[in-house]
């Protein structure tokens, strides 16, 4: 699946999909659904997802960078190894995801779930 640099998507369907190393790039996702997709090993640069569901996602190895994920939802993905740096994760909630190895650089992680 190819995702377009600076592109807005609203209430898309990417469930199942296969995001391997894909670079998303100044986009931006609203109420978009990720479930059950492999996003593992992208780069995401300048990206923001408003109310998205990444549930049961497999998210390994990503390296975020200057985005934000606001309102998301998050239970049960894998995102062991990722790393967020400099981003907004305010309202997500990770209840239930495997956050082994998890590197979480600055950023806003207010009222955030990480049971």
């Amino acid at each position: 699946m190819n995702i377009l640099p600076n592109t807005s998507y609203e209430n898309e369907d990417f469930s199942s999909e296969d995001f391997t190393e894909v670079q998303i790039q100044g986009c931006e996702f609203t109420n978009c659904n990720f479930k059950l997709s492999n996003i593992s090993e992208a780069n995401i640069t300048n990206s923001r997802f408003n109310s998205c569901n990444f549930n049961l996602a497999d998210m390994k190895n990503i390296l975020c960078e200057n985005s934000a994920f606001t309102n998301c939802n998050f239970e049960n993905t894998t995102l062991f190894l990722s790393t967020f740096k400099e981003c907004k994760l305010t309202g997500s909630n990770f209840a239930g995801s495997n956050t082994t190895g998890l590197n979480i650089i600055q950023g806003d992680w207010s009222y955030v779930n990480l049971r």
